[in-house]
């Protein structure tokens, strides 16, 4: 092909060679939807009464603008906060949740290239025994690049963590110290591949 298309400023994706003249066809074209990549970073603190959750993650959007971001979240999930910075500034203009597990961040914008957002927000439970998911809150439709959690614990309750295969742990930090007022740390994974995982307390 490069002798042929050599004066061409890049080469072609297709070529076609047209043996007769009364072919006909058409070509139908669309815009580039963007594209988000996220790394993020998730603490869990689980007491007695309530799960919080505080989410940071750095987003870059590639190939156009978008104008809203959803999430994934728990059921029963309320939003405490929701901050999304670029260029300086909290462009967040609004925060919709449906209760059956996803928030939707509106912008008072249209934004792409680097973003950081964070999200905090707590779960009502009851915890005396027994098992329950694992809560996570992640970015939808953004391709996940690292995805870190840290598991904290406040001193009314014990945590296990039960996953099969274990959970690729973080390098840092240590478990067992003491971060106010998450709690005590029991584990920090790093989830980029993990499957879904349960903790029990």
């Amino acid at each position: 092909l490069r002798p042929a298309w050599a004066t061409a400023a890049s080469l072609p994706n297709l070529t076609y060679r047209c043996l007769t003249a009364d072919h006909v066809w058409s070509l139908a074209n669309r815009a580039r939807p963007p594209r988000t990549e996220t790394q993020q970073h998730l603490d869990v603190s689980v007491g007695q009464n309530s799960i919080d959750l505080v989410l940071q993650a750095q987003l870059e959007t590639l190939d156009g603008d978008v104008y809203q971001h959803r999430l994934s979240v728990p059921p029963g999930f309320e939003v405490q906060s929701a901050v999304l910075i670029s260029d300086d500034a909290n462009i967040a203009a609004r925060v919709a949740n449906n209760d059956q597990g996803t928030v939707t961040l509106f912008l008072n914008r249209g934004v792409s290239g680097e973003q950081r957002l964070e999200l905090r927000g707590r779960v009502a439970t009851d915890l005396v025994h027994g098992e329950f998911p694992f809560p996570r809150v992640t970015l939808s439709d953004t391709e996940l690049r690292r995805d870190e959690v840290r598991l904290f614990r406040q001193s009314e309750i014990a945590l296990e963590v039960q996953a099969s295969p274990p959970l690729p742990p973080a390098s840092q930090p240590a478990s067992g110290s003491f971060y106010d007022p998450l709690g005590r740390l029991v584990a920090a994974f790093d989830l980029t591949a993990a499957d879904a995982s349960r903790i029990s307390d």
